[in-house]
This record gives C-alpha cells, sequence and structure tokens, in this order.
C-alpha cells in the first residue's frame, strides 16, 4: 500500500519537473531564434522594406494582433512581398512606413527587422528565467 509520501513525491515531481522543462523550452527556441536572427545579420543581405499592407491574427476573444506585410527588392531584383512575423502590434502598421531587413539570399521570404534584440526574444528568455526560478524554488521548499 502507498503512503502519503508518494503523492507528495509527485507533486514535487510536478513542481519542479514541469517548470525546468517549460524553462528547457523556451531557451532552446530563444536561442534557435537569436542564433538565426545572428547568422542572418552577419551572413545575410540587408535592405529597405516598405510597408504594403497588414495580416490580421484574433489569438482570443475580443483581440486582434497586426503583422506589417511588405515588399522589397532583393539584390538579384527578385520582387518580395512577405509578412514580418517578428513585428506583431495591436495596431495596424502604416502602409509606407520603412523597415531595414535582413534576409537569406536562399529564402528571401523570411526576412527579420536588421536591428541586434527584439522584445519578443527578450520575453522568451524573461519566461524560461522565470520558470527555472521558480522550478529552483519549489525544489527547495519541498526538499
Amino acid at each position: 500500500m502507498s503512503g502519503d509520501g508518494d503523492g507528495f513525491e509527485l507533486v514535487r515531481l510536478f513542481l519542479v519537473v514541469v517548470p525546468a522543462l517549460v524553462a528547457l523550452v523556451a531557451t532552446a527556441a530563444g536561442l534557435r531564434k537569436w542564433l538565426r536572427h545572428r547568422r542572418i545579420t552577419a551572413e545575410g543581405e540587408s535592405t529597405t522594406a516598405v510597408v504594403t499592407g497588414n495580416q490580421r491574427h484574433a489569438p482570443g476573444e475580443g483581440r486582434m494582433l497586426f503583422r506589417p506585410v511588405v515588399a522589397y527588392r532583393t539584390t538579384t531584383g527578385q520582387e518580395v512581398s512577405t509578412v514580418l512575423e517578428d513585428q506583431p502590434s495591436h495596431r495596424e502598421h502604416l502602409p509606407g512606413t520603412e523597415y531595414p531587413v535582413a534576409y537569406d539570399p536562399a529564402d528571401p521570404s523570411r526576412p527579420i527587422v536588421a536591428r541586434s534584440i527584439t522584445g519578443q526574444l527578450i520575453a522568451t528568455f524573461a519566461v524560461a528565467v522565470l520558470f527555472l526560478a521558480f522550478a529552483a524554488l519549489a525544489y527547495r521548499l519541498t526538499s
């Protein structure tokens, strides 16, 4: 017959392991995005993209996100029209707004805004740190 200690161990496992796994996944996602950004800004091509419209996305009831649809010309003369995935906003992006972008010549349809660090990347790492701190605190309090 199992005792109350087994139930406590399951709770402890849940309180420590789940947040630690979330922190690990968030860190991996953030590192992947950061490394791609570094690679494209270092090895890719740079140009200026102009907002031509907005892509609307409703992540929840009564909320709306707008991502800018931009157009630019590659160094080989190819016209590209795409969405800047890393620029969500709760307000529409104004047509004609210019963004400095960098892109991989092998895949020009996935540009990034050419700046050092995005708010999205900072938020990803902040979530990882918070979940890791929670896991460490839960481990300490349940030991």
